[in-house]
């Protein structure tokens, strides 16, 4: 598991920083092992609301 700190950036913030300053403020997506640090960037950054989709 990833600590996160000042030192810490990852390329998932990176796409939390993209959805602000293109100010995305809704975004939808199914979760999964692959794609959590994303979420969790997004979810973290607190600017993006994250409608999360159901599959199955």
């Amino acid at each position: 598991m990833v600590k996160y700190n000042e030192n810490n950036y990852l390329a998932a913030d990176l796409i939390a920083d993209f959805f602000e300053e293109k100010e995305i403020h809704t975004v939808f997506g199914i979760i999964g092992a692959a794609n959590s640090y994303i979420f969790n960037s997004i979810a973290r950054k607190g600017y993006t609301k994250i409608i999360y989709m159901h599959h199955e």
